[in-house]
């Protein structure tokens, strides 16, 4: 394997690793913002945050199962 592809897998390993440390911070997030949250519209809110962190976390693992 050439240097190039090995540098080019590294970056994706660590953009990846960046995305599911983004998706585990919005999923805490999500989840202290549910346990907090007063009406309705701060629950809504709070779901979505949460649902956008594990679309993260999953998206990010699927990248790096993905052989390219």
């Amino acid at each position: 394997m050439s240097r190039t592809v090995c540098w080019v897998a590294l970056r994706k390993q660590v953009r990846q690793a960046g995305n599911i440390f983004v998706g585990t911070v919005l999923t805490v997030v999500g989840v202290i913002a549910l346990v907090h949250a007063g009406n309705a519209q701060s629950r809504v809110f709070a779901v979505f945050v949460l649902l956008i962190g594990l679309a993260a976390i999953y998206l990010a693992i699927a990248a790096l199962r993905r052989r390219t």
